[in-house]
């Protein structure tokens, strides 16, 4: 399993509800660090009104079995 999954989790339930400060603030102290893994891996991004969502690498990483 992805130690990341639980964290793409998080971003994909807010539904586009929270901002990349929420997820930081909820992580804390590690959400700036968790932050820039799932950016580093263009797992999520963010819209131009600074909401959080997945990106189509990051639904896939969610998705994907585990072996």
């Amino acid at each position: 399993m992805s130690n990341l999954k639980q964290y793409l989790q998080y971003v994909r339930n807010t539904n586009g509800g929270a901002t990349k400060d929420h997820f930081i603030d909820d992580y804390d102290p590690i959400g700036e660090t968790l932050w820039k893994q799932l950016k580093y891996h263009l797992y999520v991004s963010e819209d131009t009104n600074g909401r959080i969502y997945l990106t189509d690498a990051g639904n896939s990483e969610l998705d994907m079995e585990d072996v």
